[in-house]
């Protein structure tokens, strides 16, 4: 093991990357990256995508984010983990990250996941969470196309396979809620609506109308009527655009609200919304 921790092939005098090997003499990989078609617009034999001060590449078959999910250690933030505990309360499943930072879900004996249960009103044991939402998030988790996260400072960002959150956008938005759970917009909710923008995802695309949700907005609203039946009170987005008004920014989450956006109104004691900057 010698140039970049790789394994050097006495035989052949190549280094061996997992997926391809690697002429050190001609400073040449002597094939194409194996994943290819999700680099389209960089070279097939460059490596991390010609950036190795940010990138590394330890399988030779994905381009890992270490550096970048070092973010939370270096700002002393908590974006990973306030992820992975709002995902276990909004689907249910017992979620950690195995040794090479994937997220992933426990499962019993048969190989199923593992669903928490609560107590209804009635005093029925049921799944905690919502059913779409971990329906959802294991068939990404299960999906053989990585999903990388990272940080991205001033706001949350999705390009293809890559998830950017901006720890200070979510957290001004959780502080922003009136009348409603401001969990309904919290790391987790938000992960999940970023989901459904990458190409495994759905690759679907927000509302560009002034008042309007989009498809990721109406699914998104199924789960909050799934947690709303189980006594949260995560409301329905109204519109995927904030609207500019006298008071700031409001993400309407109820018809009042809505109302009074349309009205060019003031927010009134029933309205629920949420402010951000």
């Amino acid at each position: 093991y010698l140039f970049n921790a790789k394994e050097f092939d006495e035989e052949t005098g190549l280094y061996y990357y997992g997926a391809r090997y690697y002429d050190p003499r001609l400073s040449l990989w002597l094939s194409i990256d194996p994943k290819e078609e999700k680099y389209s617009n960089v070279s097939t034999y460059c490596y991390v995508i010609s950036n190795p001060l940010k990138y590394t590449d330890p399988t030779g078959m994905e381009i890992d984010m270490t550096k970048v999910r070092l973010a939370d250690e270096q700002l002393k933030l908590s974006t990973t983990q306030s992820v992975i505990k709002d995902l276990a309360s909004q689907t249910g499943l017992q979620l950690s990250l195995d040794k090479d930072n994937k997220l992933q879900y426990a499962k019993n004996d048969e190989g199923k996941p593992i669903v928490n249960k609560i107590t209804n009103k009635k005093g029925k044991e049921i799944d905690a969470g919502s059913k779409t939402a971990r329906n959802f998030l294991i068939k990404m988790i299960d999906n053989k196309t990585e999903i990388e996260v990272s940080y991205h400072a001033k706001r949350t960002v999705t390009s293809g396979t890559q998830i950017g959150l901006s720890f200070e956008q979510i957290s001004n938005m959780v502080k922003g809620a009136v009348g409603v759970d401001g969990n309904t917009l919290v790391f987790g909710m938000t992960f999940l609506h970023e989901l459904h923008h990458t190409t495994i995802g759905g690759d679907y695309h927000d509302s560009t109308e002034l008042f309007g949700t989009g498809p990721v907005v109406d699914n998104m609203n199924i789960i909050r009527n799934e947690l709303n039946k189980q006594g949260f009170n995560y409301g329905e987005r109204l519109n995927y655009k904030a609207i500019h008004t006298k008071e700031g920014n409001i993400i309407p989450f109820n018809e009042s609200a809505l109302t009074s956006l349309k009205y060019n109104s003031s927010m009134g004691k029933k309205a629920h919304y949420i402010k951000i900057k």
